[in-house]
């Protein structure tokens, strides 16, 4: 899609990735308004257990080890360790190419990361409170302890093969900290949200022309939008619907349900595979 600015010159060639990024910049600025007006009390639209612990959280008055953080640790590291095994399958026994599965390598690393952070809450949830002040009834010792437990979580966030190692460390120490120290625990996944889809729309839309693919336009596509979509349905229904059935854990099975349908596609696209593109060349 294009057009021309006068006629004259040839205006910016946007992308079906560049407009998912743009609309991705919407919704999250659209989700972190709802929250703050929520928090100011001038919103009730969003499920009132979902603002109070700042998840969905289904089981909360039983143990941890089968409320809603631990069960989507649990299912975000099968559905990791599934999507790892896709990309080995696909890379070392179907000769395709990396970087048509490097999306879902890098996203199976980073929901690996999610889940763990579900599992920290999930240790350091109370009944009465379902972990929403996890972070703040830690002592010194145990702010340090969870920082360096978080640290790597982060880098994976952040990381990004056209970002140089340091930087990431950079980015990863600076979102750990806001967590640990300034953020309360309830704002958690509001932070995780904002911290890596606006970072990432941000900076994809950046990159230059050229370093944009078809790959872009699906993870765009098929995760980013779907992610910002499912989170306002956990606010909106966790209480009349999510809450009963796993809460939480919906949200986090959009990343691997997508990146499903997104392994599909590229699977029957010959230009994924590389012999196909050598003899492009």
């Amino acid at each position: 899609m294009s057009s021309t600015l006068g006629g004259l010159r040839p205006s910016i060639q946007w992308r079906a990735g560049d407009i998912a990024k743009c609309i991705t910049i919407v919704l999250s600025l659209a989700f972190f308004a709802c929250i703050v007006e929520h928090e100011k009390g001038r919103m009730h639209l969003f499920s009132e257990s979902y603002i109070d612990a700042g998840f969905c959280i289904g089981n909360r008055e039983l143990s941890w080890t089968v409320q809603s953080h631990a069960i989507s640790f649990y299912a975000d590291a099968a559905m990791a360790m599934l999507m790892v095994g896709l990309v080995y399958w696909g890379h070392q026994r179907r000769g395709m190419r990396w970087e048509a599965l490097s999306p879902m390598f890098k996203n199976a690393l980073t929901l690996l990361g999610h889940g763990c952070g579900h599992l920290f809450l999930a240790i350091n949830t109370q009944r009465d409170d379902a972990a929403a002040k996890a972070f703040e009834r830690l002592g010194p010792r145990g702010k340090v302890a969870a920082f360096v437990a978080l640290l790597p979580v982060w880098y994976g966030f952040m990381s990004d093969s056209k970002r140089s190692r340091a930087k990431t460390l950079v980015f990863a120490v600076f979102h750990n900290a806001l967590q640990v120290y300034v953020v309360p625990t309830r704002f958690f996944f509001t932070h995780v949200l904002m911290g890596v889809l606006l970072n990432s729309a941000f900076r994809k839309l950046a990159m230059p022309p050229h370093q944009k693919d078809l790959y872009y336009d699906l993870e765009a596509c098929l995760v980013d939008i779907p992610i910002l979509l499912a989170a306002f349905g956990e606010a909106l229904f966790c209480d009349n619907y999510l809450i009963h059935w796993g809460g939480h854990v919906w949200f986090d099975m959009v990343v691997p349900a997508k990146f499903m349908v997104y392994f599909a596609i590229v699977l029957c696209r010959s230009d994924s595979y590389e012999r196909a593109h050598e003899k492009s060349k």
